[in-house]
C-alpha cells in the first residue's frame, strides 16, 4: 500500500470531501466511532469540553485511514452521509421512505384493477371511483395511500371511468 504524504485530515477539509455539515459529522463520528484527535494530532479527544463543543471544527482533526475506514464502512452498509439538515427535507425523506414500503403493493393493486377493468370493458360496464375503492378493499389493499388510488383511477381509460352525471347509452 503507497505511503500517505499527509497521515491527517483538518475537519473543515472532511466536510469538503464528505458534504456536510457539523452536525452531519457529529452523528458520523458517533455512528462510525470516528476519532477526534488534537489540533497537534497527540491524542484521541474524548468529549468536548464547552467552547470546543460550538466550535469544535477548529480544533480537531482525523487520521486519513480512520477517514478511509469509514467511506469503506459507509459504502458497505449503505449509510447516507448526506441525512435530510432541514426539517422539509427530513419530511420529504420521510414520505420517501413509507411511500417506498407501499410501491410493491402499489404495482400489484394496479396490475389487479387493470384486469378486473378489462374484464367490465368486455361485459359492457363501467367502474365508479367508489367502486373502485371497494374493489381494492376486497383485494386486501386497505393501506394504500389516497394519491396512489388517485393515480390508479386516471390511469383507468376514460371509455371505462363511470365519471359524474348521465348514463351513456
Amino acid at each position: 500500500m503507497p505511503k500517505i504524504k499527509n497521515p491527517w485530515i483538518s475537519a473543515p477539509e472532511l466536510l469538503d470531501r464528505w458534504e456536510i455539515t457539523p452536525e452531519q459529522l457529529k452523528e458520523i463520528m458517533s455512528y462510525y466511532d470516528l476519532k477526534m484527535h488534537d489540533k497537534d494530532g497527540g491524542f484521541i479527544v474524548p468529549y468536548l469540553s464547552k467552547e470546543q463543543e460550538t466550535d469544535f471544527i477548529d480544533h480537531v482533526k482525523f487520521k486519513i485511514s480512520d477517514v478511509l475506514e469509514c467511506e469503506q464502512q459507509n459504502d458497505e452498509s449503505n449509510y447516507d452521509l448526506s441525512e435530510p439538515s432541514t426539517p422539509k427535507e427530513a419530511r420529504e425523506y420521510g414520505m420517501l421512505k413509507r411511500a417506498r414500503e407501499k410501491w410493491d403493493a402499489s404495482i400489484e393493486a394496479s396490475i389487479l384493477i387493470g384486469m378486473h377493468c378489462e374484464n367490465l370493458k368486455r361485459s359492457g360496464k363501467q367502474i365508479k371511483r367508489k367502486d373502485l375503492k371497494d374493489k381494492l378493499f376486497e383485494l386486501e389493499f386497505k393501506d394504500l395511500p389516497d394519491t396512489t388510488i388517485e393515480k390508479i383511477w386516471k390511469s383507468i381509460p376514460q371509455s371505462i371511468r363511470k365519471g359524474a352525471g348521465r348514463p351513456k347509452l
